[in-house]
């Protein structure tokens, strides 16, 4: 047998469908072989995993690494530095940067600024707004991973699509084949509603739930779903919250529709309830509803409503998120880091399946971007992104340990039973036990 650059050895290994003792080996930035140690190759370099689970590297498909144009929140190296302790191997990076990734010259100016400083791979999404319908070509041939369409309000001068842009919209992006990913919120409950709470003096952070009930992510989940049907556009929801969008979510499943939707730990863990304890470091859009929509949530990753977790990564400054009226800070907070100990841990506390988790987070995310196998698994032939996690080690999640530049969590002293050992993208090993192993050297998962 061929000798291999590096074999991880004697881990529980997890895969989507199954979970078996052994291990993977890589030569060439690929998997070459996976399953019993005794038939696994020699290497350069072997990792004894000692038990650890060994599971494909997680993508995480919503980030804000901020750059350009916010240096002091995050940049690509801060954030994919943050990546990687979390045992994240690749991520896609949302479009909304200063200026906004809205035309194919601006997605190969990201790609540029980006590449020397990740330690990660990635994507890149194109913006869609009502203003920019003609860089919908340009974007998918400079090589853009999806497209990000805010429906909820103008961002950095791109303003949301009407109906008809909308529609249009998903017309030229299903020519493409990429995917739409959508912000659902309807653009005009919120600013009335929020109009109205203000002017009766509500300043407090359960006014941002009352200004953006969850009509008004529904409206938007249902009218994109009719819209994308027509248009025969692939469809991806972004961080959904409610049970009722979710219902709408299940039921154009079973319809037949290509429409994939995600949630995050925040959404897993917070309610109105949380919100009303915590104030205003949980401001975001959209918000934190009820235990029962919690609870529905759950009950989406369990039996596949929901393909995705992802943590819609956003570093705030600490005036950005803690003030006497919710009016005056922003949505958004640090998540790349802490989701897998996170999610993780509820994998160990029988919350949710091991192999449900890598479908997640690995597979389905990969499926949906049109990048799996080679990304999202450890079949042979397949990138060598591995994540090694280590059970039974307990610590509490503290904001001066995490990586980001802007450090604001919500999940400030939770516990967690698990830590990431040691990521490796490409089948080479860029953190163990905390710390960086040599230079960024991520690419574009698009640019092969």
């Amino acid at each position: 047998m061929t000798r291999a650059d590096l074999v991880v050895r004697n881990g529980r290994v997890v895969l989507d469908d199954l979970m078996f003792q052994g291990g993977v080996a890589a030569a060439g930035g690929v998997v070459v072989a996976i399953g019993d140690d005794r038939a696994l190759p020699d290497a350069t370099e072997t990792i004894d995993a000692g038990g650890d689970y060994v599971i494909p590297g997680v993508i995480d498909t919503h980030v804000h690494f901020r750059e350009p144009g916010l240096p002091r929140h995050e940049d690509f190296e801060t954030g994919s530095t943050a990546a990687v302790m979390g045992g994240v191997t690749a991520v896609f990076e949302m479009p909304n940067t200063i200026p906004p990734t809205s035309t194919g010259a601006l997605v190969e100016e990201k790609r540029s600024i980006v590449t020397p400083k990740s330690y990660v791979d990635f994507g890149l999404f194109g913006i869609v707004g009502q203003e920019n319908l003609d860089e919908i070509g340009g974007m998918a041939e400079a090589g853009v991973i999806g497209y990000k369409l805010y429906l909820h309000q103008a961002i950095e001068g791109i303003s949301p699509c009407d109906d008809g842009a909308l529609l249009e919209a998903f017309e030229r992006i299903a020519a493409t084949g990429l995917r739409a990913a959508v912000h659902a919120e309807n653009p005009h409950i919120y600013p009335r509603r929020a109009q109205a709470l203000r002017s009766a003096g509500r300043h407090d952070a359960v006014a941002n739930l009352e200004a953006r009930p969850s009509i008004s992510e529904y409206d938007m989940v249902e009218r994109c779903i009719s819209f994308a049907r027509s248009a025969g556009t692939r469809l991806h929801v972004c961080h959904v919250t409610s049970k009722e969008s979710l219902e709408a979510i299940r039921s154009a499943k079973r319809m037949g529709g290509d429409i994939t939707a995600e949630t995050g730990p925040q959404w897993l863990w917070f309610t109105d309830e949380e919100t009303r304890r915590k104030g205003t470091v949980l401001m975001f859009s959209p918000p934190f509803r009820s235990s029962d929509d919690r609870d529905a949530l759950w009950e989406g990753l369990r039996d596949g409503t929901i393909d995705n977790i992802a943590t819609d990564h956003a570093p705030r400054l600490s005036e950005e998120k803690i003030a006497e009226s919710v009016w005056d800070v922003k949505s958004g907070f640090i998540g790349v880091e802490t989701q897998l100990p996170l999610l993780f841990t509820a994998v160990l506390e029988g919350r949710l399946d091991a192999s449900r988790y890598v479908a997640l987070t690995s597979r389905d995310p990969a499926r949906a971007y049109g990048v799996w196998p080679r990304k999202g698994s450890l079949l042979p032939g397949s990138d060598a992104d591995i994540t090694i996690v280590r059970p039974g080690d307990p610590w509490e999640i503290r904001h001066e340990n995490l990586h980001s530049r802007a450090r604001v969590t919500p999940f400030e002293g939770a516990s967690v039973s698990c830590r990431v050992r040691c990521t490796i993208v490409r089948g080479r090993v860029v953190m163990r036990d905390g710390a960086l192993v040599g230079g960024p050297r991520g690419r574009d998962v698009r640019v092969t």
